[in-house]
């Protein structure tokens, strides 16, 4: 955020790739953005947690097994998410298999769900697509 307000200038190359730093402005909006998403993930694994834990607690453990996830370059950071909360929150008032199926829960609705919902609108936009195309093939046909 202080480079997009202060910095005097806005585009660097490096490496031959073009960055360009946002307006103040769109980087506020931006972080905004990321603090609510961040603030969703904790409130979901807290709910699903069933509120035996702290949501300070479980949001900072969160974003301790997502830094956690970044340094070892696990996709998703499968286990690592799980081994940080295990490790974190075992004397939280939960119990390892109430975290572990919390944490299943979790990347079912985070992840396996959108994906889900935008497998079926892809599917629907193809199928349309397909629709119309047949549409205006036939309509060539006829003129």
């Amino acid at each position: 955020l202080w480079a997009c307000a202060f910095s005097k200038q806005r585009r660097w190359t490096i490496k031959g790739q073009t960055l360009q730093l946002p307006s103040l402005r769109m980087a506020l909006l931006q972080f905004a953005v990321s603090c609510a998403n961040w603030m969703v993930m904790g409130a979901i694994i807290w709910l699903l947690l069933g509120r035996d834990v702290g949501y300070p607690m479980v949001l900072g453990v969160l974003l301790i097994s997502s830094i956690a996830g970044v340094i070892i370059h696990i996709p998703a950071g499968i286990g690592v998410l799980e081994a940080v909360f295990l490790a974190l929150l075992s004397g939280q008032h939960a119990s390892h298999g109430t975290i572990i199926a919390a944490l299943l829960a979790y990347r079912v609705l985070y992840f396996i769900l959108p994906l889900l919902l935008a497998l079926v609108l892809y599917l629907g936009l193809e199928s349309r697509a397909k629709h119309l195309r047949q549409k205006n093939e036939q309509k060539l046909q006829k003129s």
